[in-house]
């Protein structure tokens, strides 16, 4: 009765030791979780001035050099050209090649 009572004590204190060591635990983890609530908060304010339509109105006007789309440019469904995949990938690679090759030049 005796070793059974130790043994029992034992095992309570090792539950006990267990117990403390995960609540400790669990206060870290709550701290760690309100720094990173705090960061998110910040990181939401930072991207909310970012997002401020006026200044991405600003950047794209100083940034892109956007130019009003013309009426040639619409093309009714018919007028579109019927291409294979690989076709179509040729097409816009060539014209995105041209594209750049324009702007680095200087051209419109």
């Amino acid at each position: 009765m005796v070793a059974v009572t130790i043994v029992v004590a034992i095992m309570l204190y090792a539950v006990k030791y267990n117990t403390g060591q995960l609540a400790i635990e669990i206060i870290i983890l709550d701290e760690q979780i309100a720094i990173e609530r705090e960061s998110i908060g910040v990181l939401r304010a930072e991207w909310s001035k970012l997002n401020q339509p006026a200044r991405l109105q600003h950047l794209a006007g100083e940034k892109l050099t956007l130019l009003p789309v013309k009426t040639s440019q619409i093309k009714t469904y018919p007028q579109i050209p019927k291409l294979t995949a690989e076709e179509a990938m040729a097409d816009l690679v060539n014209r995105s090649l041209t594209t750049l090759s324009k702007i680095q030049t200087g051209e419109r």
